[in-house]
């Protein structure tokens, strides 16, 4: 992350935090792509190689700002500083968001879960689940991009986003997942988000970051009874003008691949 990225995430871990696989400045502090400035002064890479410096792949080709001008990402990196599995843990009472209920020994509500993989196409920006058991189904048949994350490459089966943590049989999982819609309880609407899908030149569509609030005001207007969506095979998309685009750079049509189905990519 970076204040521009995530403004809330780096005051949270700026003490009382620990990082892996990052990079460390002359003064002791960290460093990993995506931050606003390479600091001056020697910079030891997460090997442990002192003197690092950036090295741009040939044919990278940046936004105009960064490093000498020219932009960076991890990816777009033959020796990056941070390894791409790299991590911060910081105590969630640092966050200045955190809600004041967040611990509250009565428990807090919950309206709505939201899963999410990420895929390079087939899944739309947003949807929603039509019942309890729908959307313990769409999280039952999660797949994702495998990332630096598992020792996986490709498209991964990854229900829930559990598969790495799950601590006992996921078909019991499941089934006590099902069995919630019989205790007559007030349930939670269930959600999927894609943030991750690519056009024909392999480039995020989606903005993310920030901008994901947008969905979650589609998702809070949906549990609030206001939101608009239309019925689809999968699930209840948003109704066109029902997510506010407002102010971003999307064309018509990428707005439309955003939430486009394609029966062919749902049959693979």
């Amino acid at each position: 992350p970076s204040m521009h990225s995530n403004p809330h995430a780096m005051p949270t871990c700026q003490k009382n935090s620990l990082f892996t696989n990052v990079g460390m400045t002359e003064d002791g502090d960290v460093y990993w792509e995506g931050m606003e400035d390479i600091p001056s002064g020697n910079i030891t890479d997460w090997r442990r190689h002192k003197h690092w410096q950036p090295a741009l792949r040939p044919n990278f080709k940046g936004p105009g700002t960064g490093y000498k001008g020219l932009g960076y990402k991890i990816d777009d990196k033959i020796d990056p500083c941070a390894q791409a599995n790299s991590r911060f843990t910081s105590p969630i009472t640092q966050c200045p968001v955190l809600d004041p209920a967040w611990n509250s020994p009565t428990g807090v509500p919950i309206d709505a879960i939201i899963f999410g993989g990420r895929r390079d196409n087939t899944i739309p920006l947003v949807f929603e689940a039509f019942d309890w058991q729908h959307g313990t189904f769409i999280g039952s048949i999660m797949r994702s991009q495998a990332t630096s994350a598992a020792d996986q490459v490709g498209l991964t089966n990854d229900p829930m986003a559990i598969k790495a943590f799950c601590g006992y049989n996921i078909k019991d999982y499941f089934a006590h997942w099902l069995s919630m819609s019989k205790r007559g309880l007030k349930l939670p609407q269930i959600f999927h988000v894609n943030w991750f899908q690519k056009d024909s030149h392999g480039k995020f569509i989606w903005p993310g970051f920030g901008e994901n609030i947008r969905v979650l005001e589609w998702i809070f207007d949906r549990c609030g009874g206001s939101g608009k969506a239309v019925k689809s095979p999968i699930g209840f998309l948003p109704e066109k003008g029902a997510l506010n685009m407002n102010g971003l750079s999307l064309s018509p049509a990428q707005v439309e691949q955003l939430f486009r189905l394609d029966k062919g990519l749902w049959h693979k």
